[in-house]
């Protein structure tokens, strides 16, 4: 049964009314136990402010609730347990707490707020990786998706007891101040992934991200898949989801920058760099490691223009600008923000991007943001031509040495990493196996 247009505005109403562009705009829309299968779509697409949504004791399945969710931009708060969703979990509404909460609910964020469920390939029982509540106003939608499983790395206990692996004095090719190089990189990017896990850092990338819509883009892909090639045909969510949020974040979110353009009020001209020069007070908050320093060519103007390049993911959902560097440190904490085993992956040789692990599959995507690319793993090395050597993911829990993942030179591969290189691969596997290991006994 579809809902026609005068029942829907008959469900609209309720919880709240706004004033958008100098006209009232109805926010919320209830259509609890209608026995719908399909939704008026017109209708949906007028109600552009709409930011609360209960379609809940449907009958909904995931390409009508996704044909619906993606024409809704602004919707905060969802409600479809009921429905026949064959993907995500019943979608449940927390219990309302006007009062300012109870025990269950210590800081009164709850009321008007929904949890949305999302599992891989119908798993009913699987660990919630975010719990944190986004603050009013405005209401938020809170997406928790599972925690994937993972194979879990090597952590042999002797390596925390026995200490570091020692220096590789008299083996051949080693270098001390090379392998004391990388010890300081890798302890450099552990340290950098931790903020992805930051609550108030989530919570300002959930709020920055058209969750809603990208949940809806992501439900109708799997539909149309299961209807082009029957039920095996279709990603897992968390995978569809990937897709969607990489072809969001290059096309609408984040600007690849080069030179920056002039910061002179009224003017924006093209500038050429200058030179660098340290972050004040400002950029250092932003985690600045430099700041690269630019003239503006506009005769007349001549204005100089800071261009910081921030290290500090948060930072970075503000600015939205930068360089592969910026592109995949912003976009592997909105994985992380939406729940997906994310690893933000650095290249030796000057590129950065970012691993997701697949439960469908069973294995780490390869996604590069800045080229909208997923699960393309030789991209650099038969695309580019690049002459790999080193390639580490860093996740919240290891890091891991994964350069033979994307080449298939091994030979080639192994050479560049050899003497010149000047870090024996014994004394380098140990190494992450000790920081590996002292990092679970720590807790994570």
């Amino acid at each position: 049964m579809a809902i026609d247009g005068e029942r829907l505005r008959a469900g609209l109403g309720g919880l709240g009314r706004a004033t958008v562009g100098g006209r009232a705009a109805l926010l919320s829309l209830s259509l609890a136990g209608a026995g719908a299968t399909s939704l008026p779509l017109a209708e949906v697409a007028k109600l552009k402010h709409l930011q609360n949504v209960d379609l809940s004791d449907n009958r909904l399945d995931d390409a009508a609730a996704g044909a619906a969710l993606r024409l809704l931009p602004d919707v905060r708060c969802v409600s479809l347990a009921g429905n026949a969703l064959t993907t995500a979990l019943p979608w449940a509404a927390t219990a309302a707490a006007g009062d300012g909460g109870g025990d269950g609910d210590p800081d009164g964020l709850v009321e008007r707020h929904l949890l949305l469920g999302l599992a891989p390939d119908g798993l009913s029982a699987t660990p919630w990786d975010m719990t944190s509540r986004v603050a009013d106003p405005p209401p938020a939608l809170l997406v928790l998706v599972p925690t994937p499983q993972a194979p879990p790395a090597s952590l042999p206990a002797s390596s925390v007891a026995h200490g570091p692996p020692a220096w590789p004095f008299g083996q051949a090719g080693a270098d001390m101040r090379a392998c004391e190089s990388m010890t300081k990189r890798l302890e450099s990017g552990r340290r950098a992934v931790r903020l992805y896990e930051q609550p108030e850092t989530r919570r300002a990338a959930l709020a920055s991200m058209p969750v809603a819509r990208l949940v809806g883009e992501a439900l109708e892909q799997q539909a149309q898949q299961r209807a082009a090639g029957g039920e095996g045909a279709a990603e897992c969510f968390g995978d569809a989801l990937l897709r969607r949020m990489l072809r969001w974040f290059k096309l609408e979110f984040f600007k690849w920058t080069n030179e920056p353009p002039c910061s002179a009020a009224g003017c924006g001209g093209g500038t050429g760099l200058l030179g660098a020069a340290a972050p004040n007070e400002t950029e250092a908050l932003g985690l600045a490691g430099r700041v690269e320093v630019y003239k503006c060519k506009r005769a007349g103007c001549g204005a100089i223009t800071r261009f910081p390049r921030y290290n500090h993911p948060g930072v970075l959902l503000q600015s939205r600008q930068g360089r592969c560097g910026e592109w995949a440190n912003c976009f592997t904490l909105l994985c992380r923000a939406v729940g997906l085993d994310a690893r933000h992956v650095v290249d030796w040789t000057d590129h950065v991007w970012t691993e997701v692990w697949s439960p469908r599959r069973q294995r780490w995507l390869h996604c590069d943001s800045c080229e909208n690319a997923m699960d393309r793993p030789l991209l650099y090395e038969s695309g580019w031509n690049k002459k790999l050597s080193f390639v580490f993911a860093f996740g919240h829990d290891s890091v891991s040495d994964v350069a033979r993942r994307y080449s298939k030179k091994h030979a080639e591969l192994a050479a560049r990493r050899g003497a010149a290189a000047g870090v024996p691969e014994a004394w380098l596997a140990s190494m992450t196996a000790f920081m590996n290991a002292s990092q679970a006994a720590a807790g994570g």
